[in-house]
């Protein structure tokens, strides 16, 4: 699903969190610490809103335990979402 974003979005104290693109949802398979959890259409230099783990339908907040944003997915650097559904927003740069 994608939504187009405004020319900007702003986080609550008010700094820029990134110009142009499109605002993406996807729901992917989790993976351990360090592994690739693929997210069709990531790419590089794309910003990561959120990132949520669900473990028999207990959500958990992962967004800060993102370590890096690669062609094709993302890893986390702390936490494991092994075996577990993720529900990534993120917004898609290309788009702009």
């Amino acid at each position: 699903m994608a939504l187009t974003a405004n020319p900007y979005l702003v986080e609550n104290d008010g700094s820029k969190l990134a110009i142009g693109g499109q605002l993406r949802l996807n729901v992917a398979a989790g993976a351990a610490s360090g592994v690739l959890i693929v997210v069709t259409d990531m790419a590089r230099g794309d910003q990561i809103h959120s990132v949520v783990d669900y473990a028999a339908g207990v959500p958990t907040d992962r967004t800060a335990g993102v370590e890096s944003v690669e062609a094709g997915g993302f890893k986390l650097g702390t936490g494991s979402a092994s075996g577990n559904k993720v529900v990534v927003t993120w917004l898609d740069r290309k788009q702009s």
